[in-house]
């Protein structure tokens, strides 16, 4: 038996999350990013031509969803046997988001910076499964942070307090995102990087390291350190 990676890449849709629920599905790209959904969709136009930045702020203000399904098949759930799981590995979530799986939620991320794994071995089923991710603003979220932090509403955009402690610093993502002198503010959100369903049958190193000792002038002793865990 051994583990098992497949890319999910295809058939992806995106939409904008209000109370009532998603409307206006498109496709989307993964990995990719909100805004150039929108642009291959016609909904906006290229942010970086002349101004056109300002036409799409509404954007970084909504809430956003991504789907798609995700095929199993029997074989593939029986391979992991009696001590198997089965994971979800998203290396890129930009940036607040929840992961369900067939309506479970089986996890959450608020850093762009780093991968996120979830369990889905009690989630996953034979055939279509229903997997959905759901953005959060993350102007919006900031924003709401900094009033909590700042506790006078003072931190509305253009005064000093939103320079210093504005949403940029409340949520981990990349900052120029937020806007630069060099850039247009375009905070977006999406699936970033690749995503992957892992099947791991019995264990899986998790971890490794070596060292190194010259013992002569042409000679060199090695030492491999590897963490195996078994899930």
């Amino acid at each position: 038996m051994q583990l098992q990676q497949t890319t999910i890449a295809g058939n992806w849709h995106v939409a904008e999350r209000s109370a009532g629920g998603e409307k206006n599905w498109i496709p989307a790209q993964v990995p990719g990013h909100v805004h150039l959904d929108l642009m291959r969709a016609g909904i906006i136009a290229d942010p970086f031509w002349r101004m056109q930045e300002r036409s799409c702020q509404w954007v970084d203000e909504a809430d956003w969803t991504y789907r798609t399904t995700v095929t199993v098949d029997a074989e593939r759930l029986a391979s992991r046997g009696a001590h198997g799981r089965h994971f979800l590995h998203f290396h890129g979530l930009d940036t607040i988001a929840r992961v369900f799986l067939n309506g479970a939620l089986v996890g959450s991320a608020e850093n762009f910076h780093i991968p996120h794994r979830f369990d889905v071995t009690d989630t996953l089923r034979e055939a279509e499964n229903d997997l959905r991710v759901e953005f959060d603003s993350p102007l919006r979220v900031g924003q709401e942070r900094a009033t909590a932090y700042l506790g006078d509403g003072t931190s509305e955009r253009g005064s000093q307090s939103y320079f210093n402690f504005g949403p940029r610093a409340f949520v981990r993502k990349p900052q120029y995102m937020f806007g630069w002198d060099w850039g247009p503010e375009l905070v977006s959100c999406g699936i970033w990087q690749k995503v992957e369903l892992v099947t791991v049958p019995v264990a899986e190193i998790v971890d490794w390291k070596y060292d190194y000792e010259f013992t002569g002038e042409n000679t060199v002793r090695v030492r491999a350190t590897i963490k195996v865990e078994r899930t």
